[in-house]
């Protein structure tokens, strides 16, 4: 026990200082203190780490939906069945985490204070961690795996994030604290707290069903000391948790129930990547959180020192465990939810893995509490938290910069400020948010539903309407360029402490968005896709091998396309006259279909890379829309013929690797305008080479005779150069030209071939002069015999 600290203020002794003095130096003062101290300091760090600088968490748009549900509730006073989202499976959420969200709400529907309050939740798992490592090892053992939890770099992330799956850490933490509990005690209250939050987290995310297993096995060893009362008491709780989600399931036939056992029907593979994606969540720092959200293992996650330490002290720990009394029950808190995701009908994410975090902070306490002597332990342990800490804040630190971009949406502080700049525009237009994937509905919660509210992807579309509207574009991609450029610098700006813009807000008037409308890209068209748009033209701004290059397309929405069509999806493939793809532009949702309004424009820009290797020479561009997942795709309509299920735009000019070698001059074209360098036949083809002299001044159409020795014509082709794929109005001065032609007829009989060129619709033809210089008509003849 503490010695009793002596208070002698004045330079009396203690039992004559005042009331409090003798409180806070009785014996029961400094017990208490001592008592507390231990899981108070990793709740102290905990909430440090998740609360610095909170409206700096990430806010998507399923964090807009999960608040807008909250609020609802909250302001009507009905209780919702679901949270207004599904799981990946097709199962509705049960309404748990709407109930949670409408807590803060009592006082403030702020984001941030509503983000501080889910930290805050999950900070609390620190405590119950500190009790799960007293248990197995005593105060250190707590207080080394409390501070863990706290430093826990995929802890902090995800618990500073809005989102149902990430409050699975903190109730399975309360699921640890009460299997260990009835473990060593059969003490049925544990078992009872234990069973009712890993309830609730599987209704936070389905992943988390695989404690209860573990729960079960805790019960069955310690079956005797079942005491039914505390069991009832938490089924009855969770009973009324998920009453209104049950009388959803009666009243649609057991919907969910179904989709349940339909994806359980679904083919299992194994998913290796559960392995790397728990040692990303238990070693990586808070950069690898961001980008182990891909299933694709990176290697480098090994490299990183503290991902040995903490996977070593995981490991080492489980082994101690197996030694301690209850400690096989952390060790299969922690394996049991890695080893059922191995199998899945679906990729693995680093969120189906959260469950794993209490477990492994548990073990990794065990090990650091055996180490001797006991200050290396202390010594290691500090090292931990403050690397991790200062990691922590070094992140956030880049996050304001925006240094760091973060997958789950763009920092709510900056969302926040551009949703207060457009609560003071008068209502009376729309709001169009232009966010990438057109993930922008959040702003409805934010501006708390002042506007109606449409969604386009700014990093490579805008939508002009004609009655004008607001716009909150975020500044990085192509809708900000274009805005600032037809209607002038934006109204305000959102940027970051260093200057760094983030968001624009435009106001357009009609007028100006008329004056928009009316201007249409340089090459016009005419394209019915699916009935419900039209393309209207398209330009591309020069593509380079081997460089991003990018085709704007212009369309319009002609009709009503939701719910025909819940999605679309736009795909742009560069290929060459073969259909060989050369490019492939990343598939975008430009705009939302669900806020598709007659009269719209919207200009999209194809953002392509063509292969370093791809030969200078004219190419296509394949696209069209489709549904996700789905896979649907609307016709295209020329007129009333349907044309197929894409658009074919081009021929465009790829400047590239130059493949074609020129030759000796064999004749020149025109004024001196395109020169033949090569002419070679193979069976039916004749390969013509061409090199430009200058810019060719129309666009020509070559044609190549076969003739017999009686002069009579036996084969021919009439077409642009390189099967109508690269056009003379492409070409620039300097290039050779490979060109291919496809003779009809029999060329057994033909010795000599003409060659020339003709402009339509005149069919004129240019004059030819020979090497010489000398005229020789208006076409060549070679012999090819």
């Amino acid at each position: 026990m503490i010695s009793p600290i002596r208070w002698a203020p004045n330079g009396r002794y203690a039992d004559e200082a005042p009331f409090q003095m003798k409180l806070l130096s009785s014996p029961r003062f400094q017990g208490l203190f001592a008592a507390s101290l231990p899981p108070l300091l990793p709740l102290i760090v905990a909430l440090g780490l998740r609360l610095w600088q909170i409206d700096l968490a990430p806010f998507d748009s399923d964090q807009g939906r999960l608040l807008a549900g909250a609020a609802a509730f909250v302001d009507s006073g009905r209780i919702p069945q679901t949270s207004g989202l599904t799981f990946t499976i097709g199962v509705n959420h049960p309404p748990l985490v709407t109930f949670l969200l409408a807590l803060p709400m009592l006082v403030s529907k702020d984001a941030s204070w509503i983000a501080a309050f889910q930290a805050s939740l999950d900070a609390l798992g620190a405590i119950f961690l500190y009790l799960v490592g007293r248990d197995l090892g005593g105060r250190w053992t707590g207080l080394a795996t409390g501070l863990l939890y706290a430093a826990w770099p995929a802890a902090i992330l995800y618990g500073r994030l809005i989102w149902n799956p990430d409050l699975v850490p903190f109730f399975a933490a309360i699921g640890l604290w009460g299997a260990v509990g009835f473990a060593l005690r059969g003490d049925s209250r544990h078992l009872a707290a234990g069973g009712l939050a890993i309830c609730c987290a599987a209704q936070l995310h389905p992943s988390a069903a695989s404690l209860l297993p573990v729960l079960g096995i805790v019960a069955i060893v310690r079956w005797r000391d079942i005491r039914w009362k505390p069991l009832a008491l938490a089924a009855g709780a969770l009973g009324l948790i998920l009453a209104p989600y049950i009388w959803l399931q009666i009243t649609t036939g057991w919907a969910d129930l179904w989709a349940v056992g339909a994806y359980l029907g679904i083919p299992k593979h194994f998913a290796g990547e559960a392995f790397y994606l728990a040692a990303s969540l238990i070693g990586g720092d808070l950069r690898r959180q961001l980008t182990s959200g891909s299933t694709q293992m990176d290697p480098s996650l090994f490299t990183e020192p503290l991902t040995w330490v903490s996977l070593a002290l995981v490991t080492t720990g489980g082994m101690v465990a197996l030694r301690k009394p209850g400690g096989w029950v952390a060790l299969l808190w922690l394996l049991t939810p890695i080893l059922l995701a191995l199998r899945s009908a679906e990729s693995v994410y680093p969120h189906y893995l959260l469950d794993v975090l209490p477990g492994a902070a548990a073990l990794a306490g065990v090990a650091l509490s055996t180490i001797r002597p006991l200050p290396i332990g202390v010594t290691i342990l500090a090292t931990i938290v403050a690397t991790r800490s200062v990691d922590a804040f070094g992140f956030e630190q880049a996050v304001a910069a925006r240094d760091v971009i973060l997958p789950f949406g763009p920092a709510l502080r900056y969302s926040e400020q551009a949703a207060r700049l457009a609560v003071q525009l008068n209502p009376g237009k729309d709001l169009l948010v232009g966010r990438p994937d057109s993930r922008g509905d959040f702003f409805g919660y934010l501006t708390r539903n002042r506007f109606p509210i449409a969604r386009f992807d700014s990093r490579n579309s805008v939508v002009l309407r004609p009655e004008g509207a607001f716009y909150i574009a975020e500044a990085e991609g192509h809708a900000v360029p274009f805005l600032t450029s037809a209607f002038g610098p934006p109204v305000a700006t959102v940027s970051t402490p260093a200057g760094r813009p983030v968001f624009a807000l435009f106001d357009v008037a009609p007028e100006a968005a008329a004056v928009a409308l009316a201007t249409l890209p340089p090459q016009p068209l005419d394209a019915d896709i699916g009935h419900v748009a039209r393309v209207i033209g398209y330009h591309d701004a020069g593509l380079r091998a081997g460089n991003p290059s990018n085709v704007e397309l212009a369309w319009q929405v002609t009709a009503t396309a939701f719910p025909r069509w819940l999605d679309l999806h736009l795909f742009g493939h560069l290929v060459d006259t073969d259909g060989r793809g050369w490019s492939t532009n990343p598939d975008i949702n430009p705009f939302v279909v669900e806020d598709w309004r007659v009269g719209d424009s919207v200009h999209t820009w194809l953002d392509l890379d063509p292969r370093p290797d791809t030969p200078t020479g004219g190419y296509w561009l394949e696209t069209g829309f489709y549904q996700l997942y789905v896979g649907d795709r609307p016709h295209v309509y020329d007129g009333a013929r349907d044309i197929g299920t894409f658009l074919r735009l081009g021929p465009l000019k790829v400047s590239g690797v130059n493949a074609a070698t020129a030759g000796a001059t064999q004749a020149t074209f025109g004024n001196q305008e395109i020169s033949l360098v090569g002419v070679e036949l193979r069976d039916q083809q004749v390969i013509l080479t061409w090199h430009a002299n200058r810019k060719p001044l129309r666009d020509y159409t070559v044609f190549v005779h076969a003739l017999d020795a009686a002069g009579k014509l036996v084969g021919q082709n009439d077409s642009k150069p390189a099967r109508d794929s690269y056009p003379t109005t492409l070409w620039d001065a300097g290039e050779t030209i490979q060109d291919l032609h496809q003779l009809d007829g029999n060329l057994g009989s033909a010795i000599q071939l003409e060659i020339g060129l003709y402009s339509r619709p005149s069919l004129e033809r240019l004059s030819v002069v020979d090497s010489q210089g000398r005229p020789i008509g208006d076409h060549l003849t070679t012999s090819i015999r």
